[in-house]
């Protein structure tokens, strides 16, 4: 191209445009210019740069060569101008190059471009940390359920990157421990304080969440529950009864009615109901006196068994049943077995003067067989004023006093006034027995005798001591003290 004002010429050979005309070694054709920056230097995140492009007016050029995804604001003008280059955000890890490529009228000018690796940008965490209650029995938390999410971009850019919600680091602060209720009826509390923190690629967020203990109260066994028979008290015998001397006389028991009180914490209390105990015996040998009486505790029911004498070498014995005076408590109930001894089966006689000193002492046997033969000289002293006469004094002392012995004396045996309590005619100063034929004597307890026998030295007292029922006048029934 030539240019004259503001004219443009070209030279043709035929159809053919001339490429270049010399005078000499100068060249006069064409007359053109091409000078375009040298090189754009872009950041990761892309961006726009100015290319500069210095022609002649009028002068006609293009550009090519832009990497994939770039753009320029004009590939083709006319005469000097600017334009303006866009490279995108680069979504990648390698950095990327390549050459712009200008030309005009045959001649060609490059630029160089560059742009640096990409990389990923990470935000901050968001954390969400729910933690469960410490229950009312107690215990530790240590650690929650965390949910996180982290946003990312490529080089900062938004949009361009995403979420990530996986592949953190979870980390608690101190755990909050707290220990059991017990008993001790409470509304949810707050105890503490539990952190957690979540670390993932260079950026931590942190999340608190405050630690709370279960409500403690009665799950079951209030005193409503009682009345309402939603729960069953139970009678407990907290001491049993004792065994009744064959003599007669009284035991005692003790009962609780009892009902357990539970706790959401799992602990169970024992209490009691005192609105009474009743009591009733299975036999009307033994009598209990009912209600029974509230002891000192203010929990615990006394009960006293009697029992009068009893009259037979056999115990015997009755059911005691304790059952609760409240309506709601009338069903339920327990048992204690009472029992009384029988009269011994054996019974000891001692024979003593009348200071008390022993002579003899003689078991005697359950069989009814003779039990003891005292002689006469034991006990007795010849009397001066008469041959073959003895005078006598002896004491009888049964181990039972209850129990009924005889003493056969003999005939020809004379008792003085002090001789008991037993029958006898008095002749003067002589009591003489009027019970039997021969002179059996019936005696219970402890006796004295003093007399006179009209007979031999060698003769004795005899005794006899029978258990059972027995024909005759030397029947001994042994009766309960």
């Amino acid at each position: 191209m030539i240019k004259i004002g503001t004219t443009n010429i070209y030279l043709r050979l035929g159809a053919e445009e001339v490429k270049a005309a010399y005078v000499g070694s100068e060249k006069v054709y064409p007359n053109s210019s091409l000078a375009v920056t040298g090189a754009l230097a872009f950041a990761a995140a892309g961006g726009s740069q100015s290319l500069s492009i210095a022609v002649e007016a009028g002068q006609v050029w293009s550009l090519s060569g832009l990497p994939s995804g770039w753009s320029a604001s004009a590939a083709s003008g006319t005469g000097p101008a600017t334009v303006t280059i866009a490279a995108p955000n680069n979504t990648s890890t390698a950095a990327r190059s390549g050459t712009l490529t200008v030309v005009s009228d045959g001649l060609t000018a490059t630029c160089t471009l560059t742009q640096t690796a990409g990389g990923k940008v990470y935000g901050t965490p968001s954390v969400s940390l729910t933690v469960a209650d410490i229950p009312a029995s107690g215990g530790t938390v240590s650690a929650g359920t965390v949910n996180y999410s982290q946003t990312w971009t490529w080089n900062g850019v938004a949009g361009s990157g995403g979420t990530l919600t996986t592949g953190g680091s979870v980390s608690y602060s101190a755990a909050v421990s707290a220990g059991s209720l017990g008993t001790t009826v409470k509304v949810r509390t707050k105890i503490g304080t539990l952190t957690a923190t979540v670390s993932m690629n260079g950026q931590s967020a942190s999340k608190a969440a405050d630690v709370y203990q279960a409500e403690n109260r009665i799950e079951s066994g209030s005193e409503e529950d009682l009345w309402n028979r939603r729960i069953t008290p139970k009678m407990v015998i907290t001491a049993q009864p004792g065994s009744i001397a064959a003599n007669g006389g009284s035991t005692t028991f003790k009962a609780q009615l009892q009902y357990v009180t539970t706790y959401t914490s799992g602990s169970t209390v024992t209490r009691y109901d005192t609105a009474g105990i009743l009591a009733r015996s299975s036999s009307s040998n033994f009598t209990v006196k009912s209600p029974g009486t509230l002891d000192s505790d203010g929990r615990t029911f006394v009960f006293t068994v009697s029992a009068s004498m009893n009259g037979t070498t056999s115990a015997r014995s009755a059911t005691i049943t304790v059952y609760g005076a409240a309506a709601y408590a009338s069903d339920i109930s327990a048992t204690v077995s009472v029992s009384q001894t029988g009269q011994s089966n054996t019974a000891t006689i001692r024979f003593t003067d009348l200071s008390g000193n022993t002579i003899t002492e003689i078991e005697c046997a359950s069989d009814g067989l003779l039990l003891a033969s005292v002689p006469v000289a034991a006990v007795a002293t010849p009397l001066a004023f008469g041959p073959g006469n003895t005078q006598f004094s002896f004491r009888v002392v049964p181990s039972n006093s209850a129990m009924e012995w005889m003493m056969d004396a003999g005939n020809g045996t004379y008792f003085a006034n002090n001789c008991g309590s037993f029958s006898c005619t008095t002749d003067g100063t002589i009591c003489y027995p009027t019970m039997a034929a021969g002179g059996t004597l019936r005696f219970t307890g402890q006796q004295e005798f003093t007399g006179m026998f009209t007979g031999a030295a060698g003769a004795s007292f005899t005794f006899y001591v029978r258990y059972t029922s027995a024909s005759g006048n030397a029947t001994l029934t042994v009766k309960g003290t």
